[in-house]
């Protein structure tokens, strides 16, 4: 009897660590998938084009695109706002992105811009 019980515990113990030890999802849900534009003048000529697997923050037409490979996402439903935290890697080190993703409303905002509203271009709000 001690020999079975031990065995269930143990099992049992180590579904538990398997379930601790999942990675999270990795990619992007649909409704952040596309390119966001901001009307706010510092940020004119600056985008984000968020793919399934990679953030490409575009920093104006004098510089080249920030190709940046998701490696984790973390989300959080609050309401009707959804914060989306999401782990990246380029060349040059790891990047973290908290934006806050409004559904009725479907715009962003980054955690360190609350005061500027983030749209899909109209390209992609197409399935």
């Amino acid at each position: 009897m001690f020999g079975r019980k031990t065995a269930v515990m143990s099992s049992l113990l180590l579904l538990v660590c398997l379930g601790c030890n999942r990675a999270p999802e990795a990619t992007l849900p649909a409704e952040l998938t596309g390119t966001w534009t901001t009307n706010a003048p510092v940020y004119k000529d600056r985008y984000l084009k968020l793919e399934r697997d990679y953030v490409i923050v575009g920093l104006g037409e004098e510089r080249n695109p920030n190709a940046q490979r998701i490696f984790n996402l973390e989300s959080e439903r609050t309401g009707p706002t959804t914060t989306y935290v999401i782990h990246s890697t380029d060349g040059e080190g790891h990047h973290k992105l908290t934006l806050y993703y409004d559904s009725p409303a479907g715009t962003i905002r980054l955690k360190d811009q609350q005061d500027v509203l983030w749209k899909k271009t109209a390209a992609t709000l197409l399935p």
